[in-house]
């Protein structure tokens, strides 16, 4: 809910995000593998008004409105690494809205489970962790640059 449509007018965050995902070649093939995701259920699913498309809406919690891009950002990357879809990353400021259209066989589970909440780590599933080296692992890449170095 917004006094203004803008981040800064903001009165109430819907804790929902709305991937659109477009450029579908079959759209009920499509919302039937949304559907059967076992990690990440989505709330909603309808085809897009441009009928060659979907809107997948996910309930998020624990996140506050600045953190809807990174969300939106981390689904997008989870739907398409797992399903091989494209999400376009346009639509995914809290501000942007969304056409629900009239669908016949739009999807709804009310029982959907938050798919981000305080245990998710908000980031890309593509950035590498880099971890400290153990001693031991230091002292095996020591003795290898030595080994070259005595070599030439």
């Amino acid at each position: 809910m917004f006094e203004e449509r803008n981040t800064d007018s903001l009165l109430k965050f819907s804790h929902l995000i709305c991937l659109d995902i477009d450029d579908v070649e079959d759209c009920n093939t499509a919302k039937s593998h949304l559907i059967n995701q076992i990690n990440f259920k989505p709330l909603l699913l309808f085809i897009s008004p441009s009928g060659n498309g979907i809107k997948a809406v996910y309930r998020v919690s624990n996140i506050t409105a600045n953190q809807v891009n990174q969300a939106y950002e981390y689904l997008a990357e989870l739907v398409e690494s797992k399903l091989g879809l494209t999400v376009d990353r346009a639509p995914k400021s809290v501000v942007s809205g969304c056409f629900l259209p009239w669908d016949p066989e739009a999807y709804l589970n009310e029982e959907a489970e938050a798919v981000i909440s305080p245990k998710t780590k908000i980031a890309s599933p593509h950035v590498p962790t880099i971890t400290q080296p153990k001693d031991e692992d230091l002292k095996k890449v020591e003795a290898c640059v030595d080994y070259i170095e005595k070599s030439d």
